[in-house]
């Protein structure tokens, strides 16, 4: 089903999902720096050890995180070069901007931009396989 045959309650569904992964791109970003896993040589000694999986268990959900991170990385990467940087500075930049300071810095009225981010969140959604739910 393509966009312009979804309903507006659809429309403003799937443009709310788009936002909450977006939204949690820096915080799994920064959980991906934390989870690195620093990975010691093995020392081998006569003393049995019992099994601690915690090593194990920690690369996965490293793994996981930056795979997450990545197709975020990915789809926001796919979208056109105007909704990319738009997606970029609002979302993946470090500095953090006022919805204003945004649309000055791209060179829009802040009307034009709530357009193209519009179109940009629907270009995410698309490439990240958000659909609404009914």
């Amino acid at each position: 089903m393509e966009i312009y045959e979804y309903t507006e309650a659809q429309k403003e569904e799937v443009l709310a999902k788009s936002r909450k992964v977006l939204k949690s791109y820096r915080q799994l970003r920064g959980r991906a720096k934390r989870l690195f896993p620093h990975i010691k040589s093995p020392s081998f000694s006569d003393m049995p050890r019992g099994g601690q999986s915690e090593p194990d268990s920690r690369l996965y959900k490293y793994l996981e995180v930056n795979s997450a991170v990545d197709n975020i990385e990915l789809c926001v990467s796919n979208c056109d070069l105007r909704e990319k940087l738009l997606l970029q500075r609002k979302y993946m930049d470090s500095k953090i901007c006022q919805q204003w300071e945004l649309a000055r810095m791209s060179g829009y009225s802040e009307t034009q931009y709530k357009v193209y981010m519009r179109s940009a969140l629907f270009q995410f959604a698309e490439g990240y396989g958000l659909y609404p739910d009914s």
